[in-house]
């Protein structure tokens, strides 16, 4: 999502961007309907959290094939640097040779990834932007001050026709990917306890299994047996989620950076319960949200409580979110951010680009942009070039 934000201010800037993905899926197709070719990169799919020996054997197995593809592109289309979104594929984009910028949306957590991306940062002339300080963490050891940039995302406006909202009862959600790390099970052990003190709260869990170990979502819906939860899939209309509840619960594990959803929440003016974990109190305090005393389901229960029982603090966390979201969560802000940072970085790296060795002369010729899409003849011309990665 923060990639699709981003893509239309590169692209603005009359920049080439060119996006090496694995598989197939919904960011191929977004990716697709904004025009940028889409080149396929190898990737096996890993196991959430814990990593096993064949985890580790498949990485080992894959990375040389995928830094093969991203050192071809580069090659190929004369690529002046590489935004990277995540780690897993850092090996691969610093074995291309090509200067690259590593976006850190998430704390790595495991030391032996984090001196895996470390080495890798330092491998090849690159630059870091962190979604939170929290994000940020573990990377200074690697990477000095001067090339570390706290940028925390930005959302469009979420319209949630709240004046237009339903009367009787009461709503709270959890919207999200249903995984362990997004607290689901505790959200519905606070429900219990809601549920003695209160019978005009329904619950609503909005979301899809992605990532999380196979029976999780089973283990959910088993525990929400008996409680007033309503389930919905995954929603592309965000704002229809947010019309339908009064709070946003994100009862976190200790490692979640920046969500996205809490700053989609301030624009919506839904005021928000969340954990204090993570990077979470750098997005909300007690003016605009409701951060817990503790991380359990007993203390998520009882902010919950107090904000149904009192809707004057309803009402002005709804309108100092909405202020905040405005004030430093716009996605404007957020791409003249990055922007900045690109514009910076971006024409020393073409400079060391220019100096390597030139590669062969290639008849131009279309490169597919997808399984059934039309190809686009690559132009040569002076403007950076950027290789977008998730």
């Amino acid at each position: 999502m923060c990639l699709l934000d981003l893509l239309p201010a590169v692209l603005e800037r009359n920049w080439t961007a060119h996006a090496a993905i694995p598989g197939d899926g919904p960011l191929r197709d977004a990716l697709l309907r904004m025009s940028i070719p889409v080149h396929s990169i190898p990737s096996a799919q890993y196991s959430n959290g814990y990593k096993t020996m064949r985890d580790v054997l498949r990485f080992g197995y894959e990375l040389p094939a995928a830094a093969a593809v991203l050192r071809g592109l580069v090659r190929r289309l004369a690529i002046d640097v590489i935004y990277v979104n995540g780690p897993r594929l850092l090996p691969a984009a610093a074995l291309s040779g090509c200067p690259l910028i590593f976006h850190a949306h998430s704390y790595i957590a495991k030391r032996y990834a984090r001196v895996l991306a470390g080495s890798c940062l330092r491998f090849v002339r690159s630059q870091v932007i962190a979604a939170s300080q929290f994000a940020a963490g573990g990377l200074p050891p690697y990477v000095p001050p001067s090339r570390l940039r706290v940028i925390y995302s930005g959302v469009p406006g979420v319209d949630s026709g709240r004046s237009e909202r339903r009367d009787g009862g009461f709503r709270v959600g959890i919207i999200g990917r249903i995984a362990p790390q997004k607290g689901h099970l505790d959200l519905l052990r606070a429900a219990r306890i809601i549920a003695r003190w209160r019978d005009d709260v329904r619950f609503l869990i909005c979301g899809a299994p992605a990532f999380s170990a196979p029976g999780f979502s089973g283990d959910v819906r088993a525990a929400a047996i008996g409680l007033p939860v309503d389930f919905a899939d995954w929603q592309s209309d965000i704002s229809a989620v947010f019309s339908n509840i009064d709070l946003l619960a994100v009862p976190s594990d200790s490692h979640d950076a920046a969500p996205r959803v809490i700053l989609e929440a301030l624009s919506a003016g839904v005021p928000v319960v969340a954990y204090p974990s993570g990077g979470i109190p750098e997005l909300i305090d007690g003016h605009t949200g409701i951060i817990t005393n503790a991380r359990t389901p007993e203390s998520l229960a009882g902010a919950i409580l107090t904000l149904l029982n009192d809707p004057a603090r309803r009402r002005a966390l709804s309108a100092a979110g909405l202020r905040r979201w405005a004030q430093r969560f716009r996605v404007e802000r957020y791409r003249r951010d990055i922007l900045a940072v690109l514009e910076e970085f971006v024409p020393q790296a073409a400079f060391e680009r220019s100096r390597l060795p030139a590669p062969r002369p290639e008849r131009q010729s279309a490169e597919p942009a997808g399984n059934q899409s039309g190809a686009t003849p690559v132009r040569q011309s002076q403007r950076p070039r950027l290789a977008p990665r998730t």
